[in-house]
């Protein structure tokens, strides 16, 4: 629970970048699970050159009723310290589900870890930990592309879409929206 509530404690902050405050709570979302939004590479043995491309999943949380106007989307980021983490983390989970609840469209993502050995450009090539850091922000960027390229797709406003996480999800946002 107390995750959930440092989460959830980021809903408010949330609302005034998109420039809402959130509806009253909807009966029923919809979840479509698995939604690949980019190709990441990765390497089974971080001392060779030899990567593959691994898709990229989201799970979309959505409110079942259809609205007249565009909704405002957002998209969460699991934490772990770049080690371990999963888009199913039951707080981001219970969070989406809170959020699609009163009208927004989230989306949860998974990003590159350590242990998938992502590459990197200079000057983040050095340290294992610093390619996962560059990875992750690079695939929160990938999220966002693909929320607005599909803006329509989901009745997204692309002009209202967050980006928030938790711990190395809040890390992985920030750099998306600096860099």
């Amino acid at each position: 629970v107390p995750a959930l509530m440092r989460s959830l404690c980021a809903i408010p902050l949330m609302c005034l970048m998109l420039g809402l405050l959130a509806p009253p709570a909807r009966a029923a979302h919809a979840i479509v699970r698995d939604i690949p939004y980019a190709l990441g590479y990765v390497a089974e043995n971080p001392d060779t050159a030899a990567f593959t491309l691994r898709p990229l999943l989201l799970d979309c949380y959505r409110p079942e009723e259809k609205s007249a106007e565009l909704r405002p989307a957002v998209i969460l980021l699991h934490g772990g310290s770049f080690r371990e983490g999963t888009k199913q983390h039951k707080d981001l989970s219970a969070l989406a589900r809170y959020l699609a609840n009163r009208g927004y469209v989230c989306f949860v993502a998974d990003s590159r870890l350590l242990g998938d050995n992502p590459p990197a450009p200079p000057p983040f090539h050095l340290t294992s930990i610093q390619r996962a850091v560059h990875a992750a922000a690079a695939d929160a960027k990938a999220a966002v592309r693909f929320v607005r390229a599909r803006a329509v797709e989901y009745d997204v406003d692309p002009d209202r879409i967050a980006l928030c996480g938790d711990s190395a999800g809040a890390i992985a946002s920030l750099l998306a929206g600096i860099t």
